[in-house]
């Protein structure tokens, strides 16, 4: 249930990210003035207009490619969906206990209830992919590290209170 508040939440950081840049871009710089070529006796206009203006990379700005690390926070992901699947199934089973966070006609429909745990990998994976393209892996990889940490606490304690898988 936490990531159904951390993604918006993410997604909403990235999107304001992305229109205060394009708000931020300025104008190629102008090409190099007729002034300033040495004089060939030649009109130098055609040169000025051939001159093109390569994009300038900041500097230590690193790829949009994801790492090991990258992965590892990523692949950490799905079996904790998964546990969290099985533990709830098998915690429903039992009629001592109930689904707090999640509505029942969704945790009830076994098919719809794997789509919605599976579509939360997807949504999660496609989220720290749109902060790392913009730049902020450092705010996926913190953002991913709290996810995955809640998610495991979430299965152990559904698996304690099951009586210890």
């Amino acid at each position: 249930m936490r990531i159904l508040f951390t993604l918006p939440v993410l997604l909403g950081l990235s999107i304001a990210q992305c229109f205060a840049q394009q708000m931020a871009l300025v104008d190629a710089p102008a090409a190099a003035s007729t002034a300033s070529l040495p004089d060939s006796g030649e009109s130098a206009a055609p040169l000025a207009a051939i001159v093109a203006v390569a994009p300038q990379r900041l500097g230590g700005q690193r790829s949009s490619a994801l790492g090991v690390d990258d992965w590892i926070l990523l692949g950490a992901v799905a079996p904790l969906r998964y546990f969290d699947y099985r533990s709830t199934v098998e915690a429903l089973s039992k009629p001592q206990f109930h689904e707090a966070m999640l509505p029942t006609a969704l945790v009830d429909n076994h098919a719809g209830f794997a789509a919605f745990e599976a579509s939360t990998v997807v949504a999660n994976y496609c989220v720290y992919r749109i902060l790392v393209r913009h730049h902020h892996r450092t705010l996926a990889r913190w953002g991913q590290s709290i996810n995955v940490g809640a998610l495991a606490w979430t299965v152990g304690h559904n698996y304690q209170l099951l009586g210890g898988y």
